[in-house]
């Protein structure tokens, strides 16, 4: 056999694996190390349709100083609400890293990690190994392959892509079903490893968001100096279940001593110049030092 057959079956091999690795790819969704070593591995769902996703339009999101943490509304529920609080954090998070806290269906009592990326729109979204590293030492487990199905997660992607682009996240994510004390116990651990970091909570979706059990009318900006209201039982409990997981999440992770502050989503506030949030979703809530 001549050295130039050699060389085209060498090549024609190549292309032959080359094309059965790609399509492999593409079948699992499996991108990164999966397929080159070099590269990371990304969970590549794109979760987002044009529904689930929104650029906020307004020119005058709050100025949130020192924030340490904050309820991100969830896209399934009011995109516009969640673009809003995006770009507050994008105004406010010049770069770093971010805990973000998401719900999952079977995730268990404890809360779980990962250390691949997430694939956004624009741009992938990195993880902090370094920060993660030090709570896999602490017991956090890392498991991969149930973030791939965290859908809150996965919809955040593109919001973490567009809005904060320098920007590392520690993803934890937590049972969709867990109660308040679950998720105390479980958060426990991580509060002061995690203490100078910004925590983001996303908001579990609701299949169908209840009205909120508060006078919401005119403009609601409401402040309260310590974050025992993020966890007290009367105020989760008018707000629903998904609200409760979310609030109990932040308050378990922010500051002592923080302040607390809610504002109304105010990017479409209606046909009057009043506003009225009507759901969970409508709130923006912020911690501060």
């Amino acid at each position: 056999m001549s050295q130039k057959v050699k060389i085209r079956l060498f090549l024609s091999l190549s292309i032959l694996c080359w094309v059965f690795i790609a399509c492999w790819a593409m079948y699992t969704h499996q991108q990164g190390s999966a397929v080159d070593p070099i590269y990371d591995t990304i969970h590549g769902d794109i979760y987002n349709t044009t529904a689930s996703f929104h650029i906020y339009q307004g020119k005058d999101e709050p100025d949130i100083k020192d924030m340490t943490g904050a309820v991100i509304p969830s896209p399934l529920n009011n995109p516009e609400a969640t673009a809003e609080t995006m770009a507050v954090l994008g105004h406010n998070l010049g770069g770093g890293s971010v805990v973000v806290v998401s719900f999952a269906e079977n995730i268990g009592r404890q809360p779980l990690t990962g250390d691949w990326a997430w694939q956004g729109s624009y741009g992938v979204v990195q993880t902090d190994k370094g920060v993660l590293s030090i709570l896999k030492k602490a017991g956090l487990t890392v498991n991969n392959k149930a973030l791939n199905s965290a859908v809150d997660l996965g919809v955040m992607a593109d919001y973490f892509s567009y809005y904060l682009p320098d920007v590392s996240i520690v993803p934890i994510v937590l049972d969709k079903n867990a109660s308040r004390e679950t998720i105390t116990a479980g958060l426990a651990p991580l509060k002061t490893l995690l203490a100078d970091y910004t925590i983001l909570v996303a908001s579990p979706a609701a299949d169908n968001e209840r009205p909120l059990g508060l006078d919401t009318s005119g403009s609601l900006d409401y402040e309260a100096n310590s974050r025992e209201l993020l966890l007290n039982t009367d105020f989760n409990g008018v707000l629903g279940a998904e609200a409760a997981r979310s609030l109990t999440a932040l308050g378990s992770l922010v500051p002592e001593n923080g302040k607390v502050r809610i504002l109304s989503h105010t990017e479409f506030p209606g046909d009057t110049e009043e506003e009225h949030s009507e759901y969970f979703s409508d709130l923006q809530i912020y911690c501060q030092k």
